[in-house]
């Protein structure tokens, strides 16, 4: 594929085109350009949706015959209404180029991030106005991401090994085992979590290959993971070290309720919603990144929190995208103080981590802050009522959440 550099197109020139209509900077439609690409298509060259799922595509010049997976064809001609809108608005679709077609490449995380700024900016009146830190701390994670220079950290190597082994079905549990056993540490609380109150049987595991016999190897998979992340919440100086670990505790938190309600309501793998509740988050290791090196922002605890607040959602999609988390953590991630979503009639693993989040937030007598959890579609799905979750199920759940806590606190 041959793409090159936009040099005959300006920001002015994006403003018209859905969704990024709705962007409102200037700056921000030019730090999309600034990462857009122009391809060239040949005669009946093909496109294919599940190949472009990165991008925004659209046609800025000839036409393109389109046809989705439910048997509907149509043309996208170069000007037209249809061509402001992205050309793949169906899943499965394909396209089949006319002579002289050109497309238009839109980062769709890129276009992702800037357009929820720009909606919280909009609706949160107490943040309409940046500090000058905050606005600086911004603008530079902005301007890396749109340069291909944003530090994303990178998942330990057993993590990832276990995640590659498992996820492409060619490895057992003794092979498992071995690239676990590397780690001592991780060895120690994989063996811990399966002996904790979920998992516990008649007898202790006392060998890591017990250990992975009684977790199952994707269990095995997701308590690697998301026993690694804590090494990630590290900074060199004191003040953001401090801050990582006021984050990561919050993270820890949620996850040990993910898990447990997990278990109680629904059909989620414990281990998986555990991993969702641990990196809602994630996000936050870019920001601490990079004020890492700046004290005159580190020292200002409330600036770092906002900037944290503010940047977590669009940066945690980034990282999680990134390390090629399912769409679902993804989400997670990305909706995780949106406590009005509704997900419909099934509770799902967003659900959980804003669940979570807001029966946390009770019990540390922050309710004030939020809505009550039984003023939230979740909330009705779980039967909580004016004092949160049922008090049955809390207790039920008191060992379970504080020996899921212990074991990602260490």
């Amino acid at each position: 594929m041959q793409t090159t550099q936009i040099h005959d197109l300006n920001a002015n020139s994006l403003a018209h085109l859905a969704p990024l209509s709705m962007l409102k900077s200037r700056e921000h439609l030019q730090l999309l350009l600034d990462k857009a690409q122009i391809q060239a298509l040949g005669w009946r060259q093909k496109l294919a949706q599940a190949d472009e799922h990165h991008w925004l595509v659209y046609v800025i010049s000839g036409e393109i015959h389109l046809k989705n997976t439910a048997g509907g064809e149509e043309r996208v001609s170069a000007g037209s209404e249809r061509a402001s809108a992205p050309l793949f608005l169906h899943a499965g679709a394909t396209a089949i180029a006319k002579s002289g077609t050109q497309i238009l490449r839109v980062d769709r995380k890129l276009a992702d991030m800037l357009l929820n700024e720009e909606k919280h900016s909009a609706t949160e009146v107490d943040e309409t106005e940046l500090s000058a830190h905050e606005a600086e701390i911004i603008a530079a994670i902005y301007a890396a991401f749109a340069q291909g220079k944003l530090r994303v950290p990178s998942l330990p190597d057993v993590a990832l090994a276990v995640r590659d082994a498992v996820n492409g079905c060619d490895a057992g549990v003794a092979e498992v085992a071995r690239m676990v056993q590397s780690d001592p540490v991780l060895s120690g609380r994989i063996v811990q979590a399966s002996n904790s109150a979920a998992y516990g049987g008649l007898q202790n595991a006392k060998t890591l290959i017990e250990a992975i016999n009684r977790l199952g190897l994707k269990a095995t998979r997701n308590l690697t993971t998301a026993l690694a992340v804590r090494d990630l919440f590290k900074a060199r100086s004191a003040k953001v070290s401090k801050i990582a670990r006021h984050v990561y505790r919050h993270s820890a938190q949620v996850a040990a309720m993910c898990s447990v309600l997990a278990r109680e309501h629904t059909d989620i793998p414990p281990e998986q919603a555990l991993l969702a509740g641990l990196t809602h988050d994630i996000g936050a290791i870019p920001v601490l990144d990079y004020v890492d090196g700046k004290p005159q922002i580190a020292d200002d605890t409330c600036v770092v929190l906002r900037a944290i607040e503010k940047l977590r959602a669009p940066a945690g999609v980034l990282v999680l995208g990134y390390w090629g988390f399912e769409q679902s953590l993804i989400d997670a991630a990305e909706q995780a103080d949106d406590w009005q979503r509704d997900s419909g009639a099934q509770i799902d693993i967003g659900d959980l981590v804003v669940a979570a989040q807001l029966h946390l937030a009770a019990q540390a007598g922050a309710a004030d802050s939020f809505p009550p959890l039984a003023q939230t579609p979740v909330g009705r799905k779980l039967g909580a009522d004016e004092n949160g979750l049922p008090a049955a199920l809390v207790k039920r759940a008191t060992e379970e959440i504080a020996a899921a806590r212990d074991l990602l606190l260490g």
